[in-house]
C-alpha cells in the first residue's frame, strides 16, 4: 500500500524542502536589502540617489 504512495511522499517532501529553501533565501535578503537602507540613512545617502559626490554631475547642483 505504501509502495503505490512514494512517489507522492517524494513529491510532497522534495516541494517542501524547495519552498523552504525559497522562503529563506526571501528572508535572508529582506534583512540584507534593510539593513543596506539602514546602514545608507545612517551614512547621509539618499535611498534613491546614485551615491554620486556632491557636484559631481551638472544635476546635482539644482
Amino acid at each position: 500500500m505504501i509502495g503505490n504512495n512514494l512517489g507522492l511522499i517524494e513529491l510532497l517532501l522534495s516541494g517542501a524542502l524547495g519552498i523552504g529553501f525559497c522562503l529563506y533565501q526571501y528572508v535572508a535578503i529582506s534583512r540584507d536589502i534593510a539593513r543596506s537602507k539602514r546602514e545608507r540613512a545612517e551614512d547621509g545617502q539618499s535611498a534613491g540617489g546614485a551615491g554620486h559626490a556632491e557636484g559631481e554631475h551638472r544635476l546635482d547642483d539644482r
